[in-house]
């Protein structure tokens, strides 16, 4: 915030760095994340679908609510709806595993029941819900 602010930049090495370190973030989430769906018991598979249903559930009733609350129309009321629709993030399964590690493989599969229930979903909602 400081460099930000006095509008100073870090040094390009130092800048470098960061940028690298910051680039390895993403590929060590689906990493850690890879590693318990390899280790993932069938009885995970069935929470992390009603996880996913109710988020689908939720996420659609305020994509659409808040949309109609907050007067969006056209483009905006669209793209509001589709990322309100969109899967659960790798982060909180990384969130979960670090503050309540006997549920990460209910994370894990929630992510992935998600993801797949969006492939299903977003193509309904793009032609009848927009």
């Amino acid at each position: 915030m400081l460099l930000l602010g006095l509008d100073l930049h870090l040094p390009k090495p130092l800048a470098s760095a960061f940028g690298i370190l910051g680039g390895l973030a993403i590929p060590l989430m689906l990493l850690t994340l890879g590693h318990t769906l390899a280790t993932l018991e069938l009885s995970s598979i069935g929470r992390g679908a009603l996880l996913a249903g109710f988020h689908l559930l939720m996420a659609a009733a305020m994509g659409f609510g808040l949309a109609t609350l907050f007067g969006f129309s056209g483009t905006e009321r669209g793209i509001f709806i589709l990322m309100c629709l969109m899967p659960v993030s790798v982060a909180t399964y990384l969130f979960v595993e670090l503050y309540t590690p006997e549920h990460a493989p209910d994370a894990a599969s929630l992510i992935v029941v998600s993801t797949l229930m969006t492939v299903l979903v977003l193509p309904v909602v793009l032609t009848y819900g927009l």
